[in-house]
């Protein structure tokens, strides 16, 4: 079985576009117990393997973006797209609680990584662990001084004004075009004409 839960729903995806959204602003609220609608088979064909189609759609379910679509009156869906009911009051309650408990475990995430300093060597050690800290010694090292550039001169007015057009008789704009249509080269129009 494949534990890839997001290759799972990119084929529920592509098997049922009207329910199964890669997209999790997209997500509709689904028919409970949807997953005993969907045949295992049918999507374990479209990937090719066996899949584990429970937990791609409890994985779906997880996601905030689901949770958010979780609001009381909305639609649900089945596996076809087909509403099939409405989310309760109850139900749209425990989803904020959810949500609450997402964004509340994101915050604490969020404050460790800002009261731990995270090195470059440390993080190099940790991805490869058996190197020693003296071998990152030189990314701890501190930064450069600034140098100071001057700005180079204001250029002339004279050189960042364009040149003055040249004006064009209706016969000379008549001949270009034709010579143009006929196949004739622009470069070499333009150098006839000193454009």
């Amino acid at each position: 079985m494949t534990q890839d839960h997001k290759q799972v729903i990119e084929i529920l995806a592509l098997c049922f576009p009207k329910a199964f959204f890669v997209e999790p602003r997209q997500r509709l609220p689904l028919k409970i117990r949807i997953e005993k609608d969907i045949k295992s088979e049918d999507v374990a064909l479209a990937a090719g393997q066996p899949v584990d189609v429970n937990g791609a759609v409890d994985f779906y379910r997880s996601h905030i973006g689901y949770e958010m679509a979780l609001q009381a009156g909305a639609a649900r869906y089945d596996w076809l797209g087909n509403r099939v009911g409405t989310v309760t009051v109850t139900e749209a309650n425990e989803a904020k609680q959810r949500l609450a408990e997402i964004y509340r475990r994101k915050q604490e995430r969020q404050e460790r990584e800002q009261q731990t300093p995270v090195t470059v060597g440390k993080v190099l050690q940790s991805m490869h662990g058996n190197n020693t800290a003296d071998q990152y010694k030189k990314f701890d090292a501190p930064p450069l001084p600034k140098v100071s550039v001057t700005p180079p001169p204001p250029m002339p007015a004279a050189a960042t004004q364009a040149p003055p057009a040249k004006r064009l008789s209706p016969e000379q704009k008549q001949d270009i075009i034709d010579r143009y249509r006929a196949g004739e080269h622009t470069d070499r129009i333009m150098r006839d004409y000193g454009i």
